[in-house]
């Protein structure tokens, strides 16, 4: 079954639009023990490689930081008016720079006692990562 995905994308204003980040989302769940809960999926998240190591001026974070806040501001709203969502999930290849850099950001590994649905091709030494919402 396909999921529906929206995407926001993060453009330079100052660099002829030039589309810097994006991220892709849609609805999902996350099983804890034998609890399931509404969750927001992260299907997709990057960032243009000349950004990487550009800091932002508005928080003194890097730029993919600052882009993964302003994701995770707008999930909380979303929760409060819409989606009803009390997590955040993604999937993360094995790079350890990947990992720490969502779990900088307060995303937690699954453990044995955190399920969700997994797409086919998602398993493996990949991790599934999660965030409480607020």
């Amino acid at each position: 079954m396909e999921k529906e995905v929206t995407t926001m994308l993060f453009l330079d204003k100052g660099n002829g639009n030039r589309v810097i980040a994006f991220c892709s989302y849609c609805c999902s769940q996350i099983k804890i023990n034998e609890d399931v809960y509404p969750a927001v999926r992260i299907s997709s998240f990057a960032l243009d490689k000349a950004y990487h190591k550009v800091g932002m001026e508005e928080d003194g974070c890097r730029c993919s930081t600052f882009v993964l806040k302003y994701c995770i501001h707008r999930f909380n709203k979303m929760k409060r008016e819409t989606i009803f969502a009390k997590y955040v999930i993604l999937h993360a290849a094995e790079k350890s720079k990947v990992v720490q850099f969502y779990t900088e950001n307060n995303f937690k590994v699954f453990t044995a006692n955190h399920k969700t649905i997994m797409p086919k091709g998602e398993t493996g030494n990949d991790y599934w990562l999660f965030r409480v919402l607020e």
